[in-house]
């Protein structure tokens, strides 16, 4: 017998960006809001489509870590840790060809 194609396992990737009528999230704050909103889409699909569906559920969560300059919010550019090519005037301060020890990011 010839072998057939079956798919017998799906998955639902959400990914969540937020948009610009809102202001700029970040740290906590970005985490926190993410978190609200898997955790109201997991609660109406537990509500509304798993009570009349033949499949079962499993919910699993990653994230996926975005590196940003703290100043800006711009992304992260660059290999160095404390300077990310002169994104803003805060990180050009940064730059250690520029940076003095009592700079607050040595």
């Amino acid at each position: 017998m010839p072998r057939k194609h079956l798919d017998t396992s799906f998955n639902l990737i959400l990914e969540l960006e937020h948009v610009r009528r809102y202001p700029l999230l970040q740290g906590e704050a970005h985490e926190k809001a993410n978190r609200t909103a898997l955790d109201a889409v997991e609660a109406l699909i537990k509500q509304h489509v798993i009570p009349h569906s033949p499949v079962n559920f499993a919910f699993r969560r990653e994230a996926t870590r975005d590196y940003r300059c703290e100043f800006c919010n711009m992304p992260w550019t660059e290999k160095s840790e404390v300077y990310n090519g002169g994104c803003c005037a805060r990180d050009e301060e940064c730059n250690p060809e520029n940076a003095t020890s009592d700079s607050a990011c040595v």
